[in-house]
């Protein structure tokens, strides 16, 4: 692959990665919503990571957010005593349910919304943390920020950045380009994408003549909305090793289990042929997941249908059972009380045979033996 002068890109504010916060948005929603933050702490590292246990479904998760990464782990990590921002802030959020989770504008924020109030996390600049109320007005904020169009600071209105492109409604016109640098210039500019993105696609999409023509740049436009467009439904975990945060783990059918940060995540894993080229493979997956499903629930239809048939056997011998004590239980009471009474054998035998007309059950001997009354039945 040719290499292209990043230099030039130096100091243009790309904000870089930011698909990798549409897979958190769904990540942490499908993990934390209706969980309840329980401590918040500032993890013991270099930079400042803190970590938030949020208590569901009767089980811990820790949310460790901070120096643009965000993630959950099920390790033990080291904390310092909480005290100052994080302390006002555990105070306000503590046991307070989350109601959802969003990113706003395809760009590198993630919003925790509770009943009262809402958390901003940036993932950019400073890596700010912001809580207002339930009207954006805010309440805390981890650092305080001048911007040309904004400002953080207790007490103003907080508002979102609006640096990011709208990628999915780009069109692009002839006019953009006259060369592979000019492309790849006009790219980033108007959707706001790492140049090395860009570069990895034009190497894909050329030509057989390695020409980069209008063709060739609208397919790469099209690629990088499809990237835009997708959702990644995989787990990860993330993870600080050695003072570093890393995520871990990705299991994707075209990776081996290897460290990826989140830049590797945006270059390698959606920058993978297989990923955008996969489609008709995946339909294939789908089909035979279908079908194991399908056999699946055949396999429980059956073993329910055969439940079902022993739950009505033994229903019948319950019911026999039952009916059985019940009858037993009737001549016990009729033997105690003729006995009580001091009726010879024949008439409490005579009041049995009345009782158990009609019944299969036929009594066949009756007698006393020292204190135990004895009956023999057929």
């Amino acid at each position: 692959m040719s290499n292209i002068n990043l230099e030039e890109f130096k100091g243009k504010e790309i904000e870089f990665n930011n698909t990798n916060f549409m897979y958190l948005e769904w990540f942490l929603k499908k993990e934390l919503v209706f969980g309840r933050p329980q401590k918040i702490q500032k993890v013991n590292a270099d930079n400042l990571f803190i970590k938030i246990r949020i208590r569901k479904d009767k089980e811990n998760k820790d949310l460790i957010v901070g120096g643009g990464f965000a993630g959950i782990t099920n390790l033990i990590v080291e904390t310092s005593e909480t005290k100052g921002f994080l302390k006002e802030m555990n105070g306000i959020l503590e046991n307070k349910q989350i109601m959802n989770i969003l990113q706003l504008n395809l760009e590198k924020l993630i919003l925790f919304i509770f009943q009262d109030y809402k958390l901003y996390f940036e993932f950019f600049s400073s890596n700010n943390i912001i809580l207002t109320d339930g009207s954006d007005k805010i309440v805390l904020c981890l650092y305080k920020e001048k911007w040309k169009d904004r400002t953080i600071a207790r007490g103003e209105k907080y508002i979102p950045p609006t640096n990011v492109k709208n990628v999915l409604s780009y069109v692009p016109k002839e006019d953009d380009i006259n060369s592979k640098k000019n492309m790849v210039s006009n790219i980033v500019k108007n959707c706001n994408i790492s140049p090395i993105l860009i570069e990895k696609y034009l190497e894909s999409e050329k030509n057989d003549k390695n020409v980069f023509d209008f063709k060739t740049y609208k397919k790469v436009v099209v690629g990088i909305k499809k990237i835009f467009s997708l959702l990644f439904y995989e787990k990860t975990k993330i993870i600080i090793l050695e003072k570093k945060v890393t995520f871990y783990n990705l299991n994707l059918p075209f990776l081996q289990e290897i460290n990826y940060n989140l830049n590797q995540i945006y270059e390698e894993l959606i920058l993978k042929p297989e990923f955008l080229q996969s489609k008709n493979k995946n339909k294939k997956d789908f089909e035979k997941e279908k079908q194991n499903i399908e056999y699946t629930l055949n396999q429980q239809k059956g073993a329910k249908e055969k439940l079902n048939e022993k739950t009505a056997k033994y229903k019948i011998i319950g019911d026999c059972i039952y009916q059985n004590f019940d009858y037993l239980n009737q001549i016990k009471i009729i033997v105690k009380n003729g006995l009580e009474e001091k009726k010879n054998i024949e008439s409490i035998e005579k009041e049995i045979k009345d009782y158990e007309k009609g019944r299969k059950i036929k009594l066949k001997k009756i007698e006393k033996e020292k204190q135990k009354i004895v009956f023999l039945i057929e």
